[in-house]
């Protein structure tokens, strides 16, 4: 790197030394390197995974009232599907199911990728 003449330091401090910086050229083989990603390792990231039965809003007054037993309708129907969030992003809409003495639940709708990008967007 060269000083860059015109930098001067502010008025009642020490000089600084200013250079332009100097980058190496890119090559036409990088474009290729970096398409070629070992996409492998981006498949090993790993991801939260919610369900999400249903939502209410409540006053604070209401929440502060609760005790064991309290029921709270979700407003939504027991058969209508549920929505998959990955990094709460919805991806799909599924039936919650149990496997054994668990839940689960099955896929029975993805979101579009064009959905998807209209929700990021908001």
């Amino acid at each position: 790197m060269t000083p860059d003449p015109s930098a001067t330091a502010p008025s009642g401090t020490d000089p600084v030394d200013v250079a332009t910086p100097s980058f190496a050229s890119l090559q036409a083989g990088a474009a290729a390197d970096a398409s070629s990603l070992d996409l492998q390792s981006l498949l090993d990231i790993p991801v939260t995974i919610s369900v999400e039965l249903g939502r209410v809003r409540l006053p604070l007054d209401r929440v502060t009232r609760w005790a064991p037993g309290t029921v709270l309708d979700l407003m939504r129907a027991s058969t209508e599907p549920v929505e998959v969030l990955v990094n709460g992003t919805p991806v799909a809409r599924a039936e919650v199911v149990t496997v054994e003495d668990r839940y689960g639940i099955r896929i029975v709708d993805l979101v579009s990728p064009e959905e998807r990008l209209k929700r990021v967007a908001r």
